[in-house]
């Protein structure tokens, strides 16, 4: 397990109000972590079939897509000093973005919640939604017209998994350069006896680990029940810590079909009304009895 380096962003761009605010919160993410920055266009092949539904779109034509790409490009160089270079093909929008992050080297996908179907908060888009379900690299989901700066007080939920400490390792370099307090929220279900031991030591180790980065950390508990997607969506809009980031793994579960995404992974990402980084891990899940085994060797798991 490796620390994340966010030196590449793409920025998937369809002229939306969405995607232009996750573009400005993504170069304000390029600028804290010296990254290079893309911009990225697909001509969706698939509305080709369906002309009529083009109403939303004010470009008729594909020069206009380049040009506005280049505008924004020129921005995000001359206004705010960063690298950025565009690119655009026609084809179709999720296959599209998957084979660059693959071509790119893509460390980070940065992404509006909705496109062109509207701001529906209950909702993320489609294109969104399977970029998140299939990418191998995090992706950051920027709902809403709000643009993000800074991630300041970042909203951990730990359940009993071990990606919670590939999600660590993934999330340090914002977590330090932006000087931002983690807010590690340990939930279990009630009915699981041995969950608890679990949890106890995964936060301890994730207390650990972020006291080593100099990293302000406070820690809570959930155990009233097993409601956890609701509980986090609760506390982002209830807290007092005002949180502008929620991050969360991909846990994915190919028995049933695949990549399908377990229903806590869901309703966070349709539902936040702050940014959620989706993680998918690398390992699959363990046994509740071989987790407690590896965290009570001591094993050091973080690298």
């Amino acid at each position: 397990m490796t620390n994340l380096e966010i030196k590449k962003i793409l920025v998937p761009v369809d002229f939306s109000d969405n995607s232009i605010v996750a573009f400005k919160t993504a170069v304000q993410m390029a600028k804290k972590q010296g990254a290079h920055l893309k911009l990225f266009h697909v001509f969706d092949a698939d509305n080709n079939l369906y002309p009529e539904s083009h109403t939303h779109n004010s470009f008729k034509h594909p020069g206009d897509h380049i040009r506005a790409l280049e505008e924004l490009a020129f921005a995000a160089r001359n206004e705010h000093g960063i690298s950025c270079d565009i690119d655009f093909v026609n084809g179709h929008v999720t296959t599209s973005i998957l084979q660059t992050v693959i071509a790119t080297g893509t460390d980070i996908i940065v992404m509006g919640k909705n496109g062109h179907s509207g701001d529906r908060k209950m909702y993320a888009g489609s294109h969104t939604y399977d970029v998140v379900k299939k990418a191998h690299c995090p992706v950051l989901v920027v709902p809403g017209s709000k643009v993000h700066g800074r991630f300041t007080n970042i909203l951990f939920p730990v359940r009993p998994v071990m990606s919670v400490l590939e999600k660590y390792n993934t999330v340090r370099p914002i977590l330090v350069n932006n000087e931002a307090s983690l807010h590690l929220m340990g939930m279990r279900d009630p009915v699981i006896a041995n969950e608890v031991h679990i949890i106890s030591k995964l936060m301890n180790l994730l207390k650990q680990n972020a006291d080593e980065d100099n990293v302000d950390a406070k820690m809570t508990y959930y155990f009233n029940d097993d409601k956890f997607a609701q509980c986090v969506l609760n506390t982002v809009l209830e807290s007092d810590y005002d949180f502008d980031m929620v991050v969360i793994t991909a846990e994915l579960d190919d028995s049933i079909r695949e990549f399908y995404i377990g229903d806590y992974t869901q309703q966070i990402i349709h539902q936040s009304v702050v940014p959620v980084l989706v993680i998918r891990p690398t390992a699959g899940p363990l046994p509740k009895g071989e987790m407690l085994k590896v965290l009570e060797t001591g094993t050091s798991i973080f690298s």
